[in-house]
């Protein structure tokens, strides 16, 4: 939240934590996400079987609840307005980016293997920075990635487009 709030000081963020509207299910999540955001950056476990990546949300009694990464992306998908934006700051969610992508999802930012949350935070605090510089998220994800070369898992971000010029917005 801190990382989101210094990097986009000018952007108004909605932070659902789970707590204050109750637990986080899917079911919230895309009901909060029909008002229209264009960034969804989800913080949560993740973990891959296969082709498949699987996420760590709540269910109704606040517990957790290993979500199909194929369902949130139709959940997603069926929305008025889908997000510009989807980060994954979680472990090993290639495949479920790879699904985003293939549902119209302009720019999704995943992680190949494990990451620090140290890397991570670093990382996004770049990237949102230079993103809401110019709206290209292929720059913003280079800059950052330059940013944390010197880490050890600064290969783990990866950055999936559909735009050609990176501008995810105008």
């Amino acid at each position: 939240v801190e990382v989101a709030q210094q990097a986009m000081p000018e952007a108004e963020l909605k932070i659902l934590t789970g707590q204050d509207e109750g637990p986080l299910t899917l079911n919230a999540l895309t009901n909060w996400l029909r008002e229209g955001f264009d960034i969804l950056y989800l913080v949560c476990h993740g973990a891959t079987r296969k082709d498949d990546s699987r996420l760590f949300l709540e269910d109704e009694e606040g517990g957790v609840k290993l979500v199909m990464g194929e369902e949130i992306v139709k959940r997603i998908q069926m929305l008025p307005r889908q997000p510009r934006l989807v980060v994954l700051a979680s472990h090993q969610t290639t495949p479920i980016a790879i699904q985003f992508a293939e549902a119209g999802i302009p720019a999704i930012l995943a992680t190949l293997e494990h990451i620090t949350i140290d890397t991570m935070q670093h990382y996004s605090y770049e990237f949102f920075k230079e993103l809401m510089r110019e709206g290209r998220a292929d720059r913003a994800a280079s800059w950052a990635r330059a940013a944390v070369i010197e880490r050890p898992d600064w290969w783990s971000p990866v950055l999936y487009t559909r735009v050609k010029d990176g501008k995810i917005w105008r």
